[in-house]
């Protein structure tokens, strides 16, 4: 007992026994094994415990990641494959809408192939670029532009995609009516209403501009597509941020071993000679009887014998021949498969997809893998392709093709039909899907759309294809009006049946 504690146990006994009891108490809390990687040790000191915010960690560090990123995706095999693999996969040719009105098919079908302000790809192109853009920049930004009715176009209304550099990343303040944080401004509420650009790219080579200065453009008129990781998080980050190092590593590790295997493939000699008083200067005279070999002196004035395939050399008595041996490695291959492993975790793909190393895999191991990666990219596809960026590029299409006069107001949205993912064994899966249906799992819209078909256009094309075989009186053994599963005939009563 200390002496304040003294002097209160004479005023106050009562205050001075809480007083112990508290202390109790926190020694036991203190002593008490909670979670362990929450406690400061030995094993946890080498752990960051950065409490900033989703913003602050990504102000500081976005412009080097997608540096990294970018150049990774010019230089690395692996990362190259790693993006085109997320984005084909993801996108493949194009998520498409499905509509009720015929008119809003018809237009957005000229308005698929007019929509790119940069003239370069249809709707289903850019949904790939926006999506490249998100993997190795964090985010796609994409710009509306309005367009003239004497423009030309079917419907007045382009968009752009842009690189997430356009964003005033630095910019960070409070305004009169709310505040900016990494150049995106939102109002006192929490709502975005602008983006802070440049007038272009600022890594652009050449710039004929005077003035470089980011400039407000609304929010209704310019969005960004990425994937918040955490609650708050205004910008985006590269996919593989959490696994960048790992192929940096993999990289310079890959350039020594090479670099290892060049002086190996060397196959380097010395001659020593004791009569030279111990300075080893390779002597011509000692490949006397070589007569396909040459010596080439040296800069500094050294005579260097050169050996050439199938040659026997003759040395003078006295003289040795000590080979040069690189020291062998074993280590690399399972190095690089180890750390590959990680990059693939990393970049949310399976070994395979990442290095095309299908040794030791079968139809098991393929699926399970594939079922895990497609798990985790279907709600890629919904929350930020569907959901960010074509369902609001839809709700534009609406707005100026009713302003324009080409179609009435629509009662109801698009639905919006993902590719479907090609299955590991056809026959397998169809089967199941059969199965499933016949059970009443699935009814046949459902396994039509997850096909990636429209199931409208589905069913006419079905009653187009079954009238012509009717008129022409052909009965395929497919068609299951007609024939049994084995291919058999069905009564006469079947088919008479219309």
């Amino acid at each position: 007992m200390n002496l304040i504690d003294k002097m209160i146990t004479v005023v106050s006994p009562q205050r001075a026994l809480r007083r112990a009891q508290a202390r109790m108490a926190l020694d036991v809390v203190s002593k008490t094994r909670r979670y362990e990687a929450g406690r400061l040790s030995d094993r946890t000191r080498t752990m960051r415990r950065d409490m900033t915010s989703a913003n602050g960690s990504i102000a500081y560090d976005l412009h080097n990641l997608r540096a990294s990123v970018r150049d990774g995706v010019r230089n690395s095999g692996f990362i190259r494959q790693a993006q085109e693999v997320w984005v084909s996969n993801a996108v493949g040719e194009g998520i498409r809408p499905s509509f009720d009105n015929q008119q809003i098919r018809d237009a957005f079908s000229w308005f698929s192939d007019e929509v790119d302000a940069d003239g370069n790809n249809d709707f289903y192109g850019l949904q790939s670029l926006v999506s490249r853009a998100e993997w190795e920049s964090g985010e796609g930004l994409v710009r509306y532009r309005p367009r003239r009715l004497s423009d030309g176009l079917h419907v007045p209304f382009q968009i752009q995609i842009l690189e997430p550099d356009y964003i005033d990343t630095s910019l960070n303040k409070e305004t009169e009516n709310g505040y900016i944080i990494n150049g995106v401004e939102y109002d006192r509420i929490g709502r975005r209403i602008n983006y802070w650009l440049f007038p272009e790219h600022p890594g652009e080579a050449f710039s004929a501009r005077r003035s470089f200065q980011a400039r407000p453009v609304s929010a209704r008129d310019v969005f960004s597509v990425y994937r918040p990781l955490r609650p708050g998080q205004v910008r985006g980050v590269p996919a593989i941020a959490a696994s960048l190092l790992q192929f940096h590593d993999l990289s310079e590790y890959a350039d020594a071993e090479m670099t290892r295997k060049k002086i190996e493939a060397c196959f380097s000699v010395f001659i020593t000679d004791p009569e030279s008083s111990g300075i080893n200067v390779p002597d011509p005279a000692g490949m006397a009887g070589n007569t396909t070999g040459a010596t080439r002196i040296q800069p500094d004035g050294q005579q260097v014998d050169m050996i050439s395939p199938g040659i026997i050399a003759r040395l003078k008595p006295g003289q040795e021949i000590e080979t040069a041996s690189p020291t062998q490695s074993g280590e690399y291959s399972q190095f690089r498969e180890a750390t590959l492993l990680e990059c693939a975790a990393g970049a949310q793909l399976t070994y395979a997809q990442l290095t095309g190393d299908l040794r030791g895999a079968n139809y098991s191991s393929l699926r399970a893998g594939l079922v895990q990666f497609r798990t985790s990219l279907r709600p890629y596809r919904r929350q930020q392709l569907i959901f960010q960026f074509c369902k609001r590029v839809e709700r534009e299409f609406y707005r100026y093709g009713v302003m324009a006069g080409l179609f009435p107001k629509p009662a109801k949205k698009a639905l919006w039909i993902p590719p479907h993912f090609d299955p590991v064994d056809p026959v397998k899966d169809i089967l199941a899907d059969v199965a499933a249906m016949r059970a009443g799992l699935k009814t046949y819209k459902q396994l039509v759309t997850e096909y990636g078909l429209d199931y409208a256009e589905a069913i006419k094309d079905i009653v187009e294809v079954n009238k012509d075989l009717d008129d022409n009186e052909i009965i395929l053994d497919s068609d299951p009006r007609r024939t049994s599963k084995s291919g058999i005939v069905q009564s006469l009563e079947n088919l008479n049946k219309d």
